[in-house]
């Protein structure tokens, strides 16, 4: 068996949270678990518009993918924005990034989503060359404003 044979993808259920807060403080989101608990609860109320994934190696939660529909007034389709991805340090290089985006886009083409968004901060060289092998390229823009 392949360690790839190994990863399993399935929808992120309340009791992963526990495992998804060091996923998302690795990331740079520290997070308490009662806020991912409130928001895994609510974007499961909505899986027309959220589709949360996890990937396990065996039983332990190895990374996390999110996806969102968002509606655009000047295109016929919405866009397909994936807010997270982040794998577990110990079990990059094994495919399971890989393996989330391939969850993800598959739940966005079963919506007729043509095009996705994914925002990376700038440091993460590696990641950058991670999704451009999935085919995304760079538009270099974005401008942000935080309201506290």
């Amino acid at each position: 068996m392949k360690a790839v044979d190994a990863i399993s993808i399935r929808p992120a259920t309340l009791a992963d949270a526990p495992r998804l807060v060091p996923l998302l403080a690795a990331l740079g989101y520290p997070v308490d678990e009662a806020i991912v608990e409130r928001n895994l609860r609510e974007f499961n109320q909505y899986p027309e518009m959220y589709c949360v994934f996890v990937a396990t190696v065996g039983i332990a939660v190895a990374g996390v993918a999110m996806g969102q529909m968002t509606p655009m007034l000047q295109h016929e389709r919405p866009l397909g924005r994936i807010s997270t991805l982040t794998v577990d340090e110990e079990r990059r290089g094994l495919g399971v990034g890989r393996r989330l985006m391939q969850a993800v886009e598959r739940w966005f083409a079963a919506r007729g989503v043509t095009r996705l968004e994914i925002t990376s901060a700038e440091h993460r060289d590696e990641g950058h060359a991670f999704l451009k092998q999935l085919g995304f390229r760079e538009k270099r823009l974005r401008l942000v404003k935080d309201r506290n």
